[in-house]
């Protein structure tokens, strides 16, 4: 008995998920965003909830990183707020027919490479290296467990839009996706304690935590 519930007491922890932001010995990123026609409307496409629209999901989307980083980290820390996951880091959350989600696939290029990375019809150049391990992640739901009793918080009057200090989830009667977003606080992503374990299994690096508190009542 005791066994179930310390087990039932790990699985009911959840984190909000970052990039680690001192791996490279300073605060500079591991990788930046290329621009291209659209760039900011597709920027702020993968935090809705609807799908992207496909003149811009076609665009490839490309970023100059620090080769010496991104081979090493798997949540690498960039300078515009998309979720780019590796590979092994996406796996680890489970099939993709579970998660609702969207891959859009990412072409890091390295950053030492100094000629001129694109040809004069913005083709990329097949001479430069890149890294085509990683790939953007669109959750297309949120989960509704936000604890407005519980969670203190800022509302501005005449906007939807609030400003959280301090997050508490509501206790649900049913299982926590994988990895999940809420309503409230669209542009972040939230994890189970399962999920944790199976990014130490795996050997995801480059994840920072924040534990988030649940309330004890569902």
């Amino acid at each position: 008995m005791l066994a179930i519930f310390l087990i039932q007491f790990v699985i009911m922890k959840i984190y909000k998920i970052l990039p680690e932001t001192n791996h490279s010995g300073d605060s500079g990123r591991d990788a930046f965003f290329v621009p291209f026609q659209d760039a900011r409307q597709l920027k702020i496409s993968f935090w809705k909830i609807d799908d992207i629209p496909d003149t811009l999901s076609t665009d490839t989307i490309y970023f100059d990183a620090n080769f010496n980083l991104i081979s090493i980290y798997d949540f690498p820390y960039l300078d515009v707020s998309i979720p780019v996951m590796s590979d092994k880091m996406i796996r680890s959350l489970g099939s993709k027919g579970t998660l609702n989600c969207d891959l859009y696939p990412v072409i890091m290029l390295k950053d030492t490479f100094l000629e001129s990375k694109f040809d004069k019809n913005k083709k990329l150049r097949t001479n430069v290296p890149i890294d085509n391990r990683f790939s953007v992640i669109h959750l297309k739901s949120y989960f509704e467990c936000f604890d407005y009793e519980k969670s203190k918080f800022i509302t501005y009057q005449g906007s939807n839009s609030i400003t959280i200090s301090d997050m508490v989830l509501k206790k649900q009667s049913v299982d926590f996706p994988s990895i999940f977003r809420v309503k409230e606080e669209i542009s972040s992503l939230f994890v189970t304690e399962e999920t944790k374990m199976k990014f130490e299994e795996n050997k995801v690096r480059g994840v920072a935590y924040n534990e988030i508190a649940i309330s004890s009542t569902v």
